[in-house]
């Protein structure tokens, strides 16, 4: 049989075909492909130079009676499959170097930026081989390889995904971004306007960090996460700061006063928006020079006794803090309560219009938290308890109990809720919710002529 120029063939044949194929890898030089070539040919010319010898080996001269049995040998596997393999490669090699080259520009871009680098694709072939094992009419062993070819397709998250994930788990720090003022109480009381401190300023990022520097301009950094605490059956909002920075770790947040974080379960220090510090400070003006007014009113009244008392406490969390006037310390003492509002200020009433006279002892109870009113009073053998929700400058009755056990003994108890009499389990159960409160007793905190707070 004539030698016939195989790689001749293919190029004057398939020149289109390779053409195409050539075009798609752009970035493989001349050169790279003459080298491509000439292994292929070389490992060619070495397998088909076995074929011959294995053909020569092989002849069958057959007479006029001679029957051919046996499996058909046929040439086509033996080149095909070195010729496909190393298609395959130069197909491949092209891809990478073409992928290589095009992250290599995106990420040296005109101008210095640098754009996102999509997610990569990477694929990997994989050759196996399947042999099949016959024999001739004449016993003879024949022996046939089928190459298959397989690819796995590996794909990388790219950076702008690995960026929304991490954005997703900040999410809960975008309302919070931005400068702060930390400040702390030297009573306990951020209402006290004179008792205020700013001890330096916050700054929270986008990521769920901070940077803090003080007022002698030393910084430290930290990171926020967002946790959440159970008071009272209310799931509150927590941010940690990480860090020895303030004076405690975890401040609280209320949606009715988004403006300010505040640290621990009193109220001695906080985080409070700059733009706020200002407003608070224009509003502190107004309200100190009416609550001043109230406070000379009652002194010259009837009310007044030397046990009178008076204090400040924001009860509603709306920044400005409400004016509470202890008429005494004894058993009927009570609380008057007055808010500030449009440049006046006002009494807080009950529900039938009259001004509220809450407490007993000259103190009332309160829950930040849940923004309740509490009174506790137990004379003569009776034990009285009331909750109340602050809510619209109005004091609004949640539930009381009572427990009257008089001067004739235990056995002679009522129990009553609402003011209807209830049996004694019925009784637990409204006082175990009062009780579970977290409460803390505010008034009486400074003497009449004492209005240093106001000043």
């Amino acid at each position: 049989m004539k030698d016939k120029k195989i790689f001749d063939i293919l190029e004057n044949a398939e020149y289109d075909s390779m053409k195409k194929l050539i075009d798609k890898c752009p970035e493989i030089s001349d050169a790279q492909l003459d080298r491509i070539f000439s292994m292929s040919e070389r490992k060619f010319r070495k397998m088909e130079n076995g074929t011959e010898r294995t053909e020569k080996d092989g002849n069958i001269t057959m007479t006029e009676n001679d029957t051919v049995q046996g499996v058909e040998r046929s040439r086509r596997p033996v080149w095909l499959t070195p010729l496909s393999t190393a298609a395959s490669m130069i197909l491949i090699a092209g891809l990478v170097i073409s992928s290589a080259v095009m992250i290599s520009r995106n990420k040296h871009s005109v101008g210095g930026g640098s754009a996102p680098i999509p997610a990569v694709t990477a694929t990997s072939s994989k050759v196996t081989g399947t042999t099949y094992v016959s024999t001739d009419k004449n016993g003879s062993r024949l022996t046939t390889t089928v190459t298959t070819a397989s690819s796995e397709v590996t794909t990388a998250k790219s950076d702008t995904e690995n960026e929304q994930s991490s954005s997703d788990s900040t999410e809960f720090i975008k309302p919070f971004t931005g400068n702060w003022t930390y400040q702390e109480s030297s009573v306990n009381n951020l209402d006290a306007a004179d008792s205020v401190i700013n001890k330096g300023h916050v700054e929270i990022f986008g990521d769920a960090t901070y940077k803090y520097t003080d007022n002698n301009g030393n910084t430290s950094t930290g990171t926020i996460t967002k946790t959440t605490e159970d008071i009272g059956g209310t799931e509150i909002i927590k941010l940690d700061f990480s860090g020895d920075t303030f004076m405690a770790n975890s401040a609280y947040y209320t949606e009715s006063r988004p403006y300010e974080l505040h640290f621990g379960n009193g109220y001695a220090a906080r985080l409070l928006r700059d733009e706020h510090v200002n407003n608070t400070k224009t509003a502190a003006a107004s309200y100190k020079t009416e609550y001043r007014k109230i406070l000379e009113d009652f002194a010259n009244s009837d009310a007044y006794n030397g046990l009178s008392a008076w204090d400040l406490y924001d009860l509603d969390n709306d920044g400005t803090p409400e004016l509470l006037i202890s008429v005494g310390d004894y058993h009927a003492a009570s609380v008057r309560i007055y808010y500030y509002e449009n440049g006046t200020a006002h009494p807080v009433c009950d529900t039938s219009g009259q001004m509220a006279h809450y407490g007993a002892y000259g103190y009332i109870m309160y829950c930040a938290a849940e923004q309740l009113l509490g009174t506790t009073d137990l004379h003569l053998g009776y034990y009285y308890t009331s909750m109340d929700r602050y809510s619209n400058h109005q004091i609004l009755r949640i539930h009381s109990t009572g427990n009257d056990t008089g001067a004739v003994g235990k056995e002679n108890t009522t129990y009553t809720v609402d003011n209807e009499t209830v049996d004694e389990d019925t009784y637990n159960k409204m006082l175990d919710e009062f009780n579970s409160k977290n409460w803390v007793q505010i008034g009486g905190s400074y003497s009449f002529g004492d209005y240093s707070p106001l000043s």
